[in-house]
């Protein structure tokens, strides 16, 4: 099924683009670096970068230079939960995932634990490989969705047997993600906290506040006259802040109804 649905894709890139457009032309063939000494080392700078944080290393912020402070905090939050291998699952879901597995390392059969730690390896490090060129703030975006996917499920799963002072954890930073993540992200990003805040400003003076990468995507917007769901339906920023908080609350409710199931 999956050979099928790729078909269709590689099918039309090879009789529009041909062999070469089709698989030379993406980053990890044009991005290389002169020798594979250099590859190498490339490679294993990139690694580094995703696996520790940016807070923890010497970066330069020059990108994230803006005078709006909400979207400030929203640059560096957005770069650690996009792109920092550990923080992708979560603030305090990465430590939890980890006890767990520590867990069932003790219990499972060594060939299930040969293939876990060949499986999660693997994956971190080709995922980071296949990423041809440079980057300083790191590439868990790139490939290593999948595993993220995983790792959250196997964090589900093990949610009934875990103790009560690791479920609290869970939830605190499960809270925290929703501030820092997803409500700073959606506050920033529909401009509601300047909104709020300096009613005065036009959307041209709040857009000059903000990073030149986020300038960029907005006069690519304009320029292109593209019209968004959000451009379409006027919805009032706090009904969607609330819709969240909701749903939120949904879902510890019903996380704490099949703790208390038999």
């Amino acid at each position: 099924a999956g050979t099928v649905v790729l078909a269709t894709w590689f099918g039309w890139t090879l009789s529009v683009y041909g062999p070469h457009g089709t698989f030379l032309t993406n980053s990890s063939a044009t991005d290389q670096a002169p020798s594979a000494v250099a590859q190498l080392q490339v490679m294993g700078l990139n690694l580094r970068d995703t696996l520790v944080p940016h807070f923890l290393r010497t970066m330069d912020f020059q990108m994230l230079a803006q005078s709006s402070p909400a979207g400030w905090w929203h640059d560096w939050f957005f770069q650690l939960y996009q792109i920092n291998f550990f923080f992708i699952f979560g603030s305090l879901a990465w430590i939890i995932i980890l006890v767990v597995l520590a867990g069932k390392w003790r219990t499972s059969p060594k060939k299930w634990r040969t293939f876990w730690l060949v499986f999660i390896g693997g994956n971190v490090v080709l995922g980071v490989a296949v990423h041809g060129a440079r980057d300083v703030w790191g590439l868990a975006h790139i490939c290593l969705q999948p595993l993220v996917l995983v790792g959250l499920a196997c964090l589900a799963a093990a949610w009934p047997k875990l103790a009560r002072p690791w479920q609290l954890l869970l939830v605190t930073g499960a809270a925290m993600d929703f501030l820092l993540g997803l409500v700073l992200h959606f506050g920033v990003e529909n401009n509601a906290f300047d909104r709020w805040l300096f009613p005065e400003r036009t959307l041209w003076e709040t857009m000059a506040s903000y990073s030149s990468p986020a300038q960029l995507n907005f006069y690519a917007k304009e320029d292109n006259h593209w019209r968004f769901v959000g451009d379409l339906v006027a919805v009032r920023p706090e009904f969607i802040m609330v819709l969240l908080a909701l749903l939120f609350l949904l879902a510890t409710a019903r996380a704490g109804r099949r703790e208390s199931r038999p």
